[in-house]
């Protein structure tokens, strides 16, 4: 089936030296435009369609905890990007009706003039809640070792999350545990405190 370019696609990775290029945002920027924050495993997923379109996944999920924006144990929904597995926990950042923080390091106007389009044919089946950034602000938790013990992280692109060189606290260090496609394990723990401390600003 043919596929439309997807807006957050365009947006999300550099297709050449004409592309739309999303730039690095800090885990704080994330976490004051997002109007939910929280921990959730995913329980649900189904594609969006609006007639022949295909307008990304809507997915379900369980929230685990809250540091943002929901009530513990509620169900939420949120969409649009595809690719997050089903039973899998995942630090989300999410914007209500539309929003998105995207701040852009270069432009291209075919892609844009491409994503308002996509946008034109979808937004109406689109959930309330979706990513609020394009690039991804759903982070990936899983475990990792160290120092002999198992500890819960968060698996996080540096080409999207401008991670600090000193990481989040006193057990983070951002380039100890790099994986296949880049990303690196940043303690949850570490990253959960440092966003208490940011919503109490």
């Amino acid at each position: 089936m043919k596929r439309l370019i997807l807006w957050f696609a365009l947006v999300a990775t550099a297709f050449g030296v004409a592309a739309t290029k999303l730039m690095p945002v800090s885990i704080d920027e994330l976490f004051v435009a997002a109007d939910v924050v929280a921990i959730v495993q995913i329980t649900e997923g189904s594609v969006i369609r609006n007639g022949a379109t295909e307008c990304g996944v809507r997915y379900r999920a369980q929230v685990i905890d809250v540091l943002k924006g929901a009530n513990r144990e509620m169900s939420i929904e949120f969409g649009r990007v595809e690719g997050y597995e089903i039973g899998t926990r995942y630090l989300i950042f999410l914007a209500a009706d539309g929003k998105r923080y995207d701040p852009l390091a270069s432009t291209n106007s075919d892609a844009i003039r491409a994503g308002y389009d996509y946008e034109k044919k979808c937004a109406n089946k689109w959930p309330r809640l979706n990513l609020v950034h394009s690039g991804t602000s759903a982070f990936r938790i899983s475990w990792y070792e160290e120092k002999w013990k198992s500890s819960r992280a968060a698996v996080i692109r540096p080409d999207v999350v401008d991670i600090p060189k000193a990481g989040y606290g006193g057990t983070t260090e951002k380039h100890e545990y790099p994986t296949y496609d880049g990303s690196v394990y940043v303690s949850l723990d570490d990253l959960v405190k440092h966003l208490s401390r940011v919503f109490k600003k």
